[in-house]
């Protein structure tokens, strides 16, 4: 069995978006951290299985995903990923939070 994890770095407890994106759901930083880490897991596993791109993902789908209602208009809202017609894109990355935009 492979050991896959997930790298987070240590400055996203301090990160501006974790505090907005805290504040958007009426969460914790740590609760919301946690609900980041459900997210880039699926990401994560999706990646591996098929295309870097959520296709056919929705807003709803992270909030079921998350069993959070409104997780997925946040992430729109702070800019972690965009909507498209096929799916969702990931814009900002776990491992470098500071990276240019890129698929997932």
């Amino acid at each position: 069995m492979r050991n896959d994890t997930i790298e987070i770095p240590a400055t996203l407890w301090d990160s501006p978006r974790v505090m907005r994106l805290a504040a958007l759901l009426q969460q914790s930083e740590p609760a919301t951290i946690g609900y980041l880490y459900r997210f880039w897991g699926l990401c994560s596993e999706h990646a591996k299985t098929s295309s870097p791109f959520l296709r056919v993902a929705t807003l709803g789908y992270l909030d079921r995903t998350t069993a959070l209602t409104g997780f997925g208009e946040a992430m729109l809202r702070i800019g972690a990923i965009e909507q498209s017609e096929d799916g969702l894109k990931l814009l900002w990355n776990p491992k470098n939070p500071t990276a240019t935009p890129q698929t997932l």
